[in-house]
């Protein structure tokens, strides 16, 4: 049966990431959640200059966020941080074209179309994450990477890689699925919390050996009780935090 969209399903699968999210890494207050009216700094006019129906915008106003203190953004993955459409100084500085390509699409050379919408980007190691709604699915990949770099099998592969849905030409996954598979890569310490804090995730190279700071980092992981219960509680996170800043001081010292 061929994904569809639910406005429920999306904010509960997104919820369910940076709850545990906030159980690995992330301080408390980080993630902030919507009064249930909705966040009132988002309306029609307030976001107009994306040009986004009704749809995308009903789930902007009820989806959490990441409170940005400023400095170095906090990431929900390598390099990559949720888009603040709550945020009015995000609204009004998408107001200007060149901000508004830099602020809210995947890459600049790309506008989603009124039914998509950027939840996520980043810097080049980083990611995009794309939600089209007129399909239900997360469309992810690599701002460095070209599009149709990798596929699956809801990725539709007939789209000219040069048009301008070229952006469908990535890895596609159900909503759920999708949020599922980023917890499973941080289970298996593919993905591991950065010593240096938040705003970084470490992710390991299988192209490239292991070295001894890696290795170190999943033995702390591993000592504390990760992955415990599963869903990002059930270990010693506090211990492991210790650990970790013991980890950098010694780096320091070399």
């Amino acid at each position: 049966m061929a994904p569809s969209y639910s406005h429920e399903a999306t904010i509960r699968a997104l919820t369910s990431y940076y709850t545990f999210l906030t159980n690995l890494y992330l301080s408390p207050g980080t993630v902030i959640h919507p009064p249930p009216t909705g966040w009132p700094s988002i309306i029609t006019q307030s976001l107009a200059p994306l040009n986004k129906n009704p749809t995308v915008l009903h789930l902007l106003q009820h989806i959490p966020y990441f409170a940005q203190a400023g400095g170095d953004k906090v990431v929900l993955a390598q390099g990559t941080w949720p888009v603040s459409y709550h945020d009015t100084n995000f609204q009004t500085q998408i107001q200007d074209a060149a901000q508004r390509k830099y602020l809210a699409e995947p890459v600049y050379e790309v506008t989603l179309p009124e039914y998509a919408v950027c939840l996520a980007k980043g810097t080049r190691d980083g990611y995009y994450i794309i939600l089209d709604t007129s399909r239900g699915v997360i469309v992810w990949g690599k701002p460095a990477e070209p599009w149709g770099n990798k596929t699956n099998d809801l990725t539709p592969n007939e789209i000219d890689p040069e048009g301008p849905e070229r952006w469908k030409r990535s890895e596609t996954f159900e909503v759920g699925d999708f949020f599922e598979m980023l917890k499973e890569k941080f289970r298996r310490m593919e993905w591991m919390p950065h010593p240096s804090g938040a705003t970084d995730v470490y992710e390991v190279d299988e192209r490239l050996e292991e070295n001894e700071s890696c290795e170190a980092l999943k033995g702390i992981l591993r000592d504390a009780g990760w992955p415990g219960d599963w869903e990002g509680g059930g270990w010693d996170r506090k211990g492991a935090d210790e650990k970790m800043l013991e980890m950098m001081d010694e780096l320091d010292d070399l």
